[in-house]
């Protein structure tokens, strides 16, 4: 299994914050400018915006969600689309 589709697994079964350590573990370099390490950073920030709206603190969530938007990169449409779809589904139920 790779890293992604892990990532995609842990992001449906509502486990963010382990999403986001599997990403800041094996993929994401801190300081490097590249776009698709970029785009990890992006991904582990929607993982955090998701666990901080399960915690309660939506606003927070939402502000956080706006990194994952800037560094998104659309070739990932597979990956976007599993973390858009659960984050509507969790904004839904707070």
């Amino acid at each position: 299994m790779g890293i992604l589709t892990e990532f995609t697994d842990y992001i449906q079964l509502g486990l963010y914050f382990r999403a986001h350590e599997l990403l800041e573990d094996n993929l994401w370099e801190k300081g490097n400018k590249d776009p698709r390490n970029l785009y990890f950073k992006g991904l582990i920030n929607g993982a955090v915006a998701m666990e901080l709206i399960r915690k309660g603190r939506v606003e927070q969530g939402k502000k956080v969600w706006k990194t994952y938007l800037k560094y998104k990169i659309d070739s990932f449409y597979e990956v976007n689309h599993k973390l858009e779809k659960q984050y509507a589904k969790i904004l839904n139920f707070n």
